[in-house]
């Protein structure tokens, strides 16, 4: 095991990215993802996908493990508000919200990890929300949740 030295690194707090794709979007994932072999899979995206830019420090992802008898098992819960409600995402959503995903999530110092697994996928939802004073914007808020036994992973080369 190569041992790094961390007391001079700087790690920045927080969420810059978080990427979602359906099963149907994945290749090679390995049936029990581990931070040895996450760089395997492959995400690679369909014709119909959109691209957009969360609100600044709007990311949140938790992912708290709890024993029971049978195992661990992980609570993994993502919330991502962005300020645009328009038809073309309302009819985007509508179309994967019945489906299964994992999630790929991008620190603001570099490192990714992977939330869920093809065996042990998660679900989706979305919601508009709307501010109550005049300069206040509308949201979107995306989140994306599941109880599974799949450890969250970091990818590495």
């Amino acid at each position: 095991m190569a041992i790094k030295n961390i007391t001079s690194s700087e790690k920045l707090g927080g969420w810059k990215s978080v990427q979602i794709a359906t099963l149907d979007e994945i290749r090679n994932c390995p049936n029990i993802l581990t931070n040895n072999n996450a760089h395997n899979l492959e995400v690679f995206g369909s014709e119909n996908t959109i691209d957009i830019l969360p609100i600044p420090g709007s990311i949140v992802i938790n992912a708290k493990p709890t024993r029971t008898k049978s195992g661990v098992y992980y609570s993994i819960n993502i919330q991502v508000d962005f300020p645009v409600q328009e038809t073309t995402i309302d009819d985007y959503f509508s179309d994967i919200l019945q489906k299964k995903f994992i999630a790929i999530g991008t620190t603001l110092s570099g490192s990714e990890r992977i939330f869920g697994s093809k065996n042990h996928p998660l679900q989706f939802m979305y919601e508009y929300t709307n501010g109550k004073k005049i300069d206040d914007s509308e949201i979107t808020r995306v989140k994306i949740f599941g109880k599974t036994i799949q450890k969250p992973v970091f990818i590495s080369n």
